[in-house]
């Protein structure tokens, strides 16, 4: 894990460093912070976090096992790829249904008729 965070970081920084720099904002205003500040707090890190014992916290566990029920249908993968196409254009249509209904009989172009 120390190694991970030495080695790669720095690379990764310079990289992107590089590239902002050269080719994507040609600008004198392209910092190096980010490459000088994140490599010795990434070490730092990894150092502490390799060094530290791993916990283990007290778990109770029934030694009997229990009966799984199976799913019901509904969660079945084919039930739900129907729904989350027949929902959506289920909604639609009924929306387009009405919409369309007014507009053909006249009720939308109420202010438009001559008497």
């Amino acid at each position: 894990m120390c190694g991970t965070s030495i080695l790669c970081s720095p690379c990764d920084k310079n990289l992107h460093l590089q590239l902002h720099s050269r080719w994507i904002q040609p600008t004198s205003t392209t910092s190096t912070t980010g490459s000088l500040d994140e490599h010795p707090t990434s070490s730092a890190g990894g150092l502490l976090a390799a060094r530290q014992e791993v916990k283990q916290y007290p778990t109770r566990t029934n030694q009997i096992p229990r009966h799984i029920p199976p799913p019901h249908w509904a969660s079945h993968p084919a039930v739900l790829f129907l729904a989350a196409g027949l929902l959506p254009f289920g909604t639609i249509f009924v929306e387009l249904y009405f919409a369309m209904t007014s507009i053909w009989q006249g009720y939308g172009m109420q202010s438009k008729k001559l008497h």
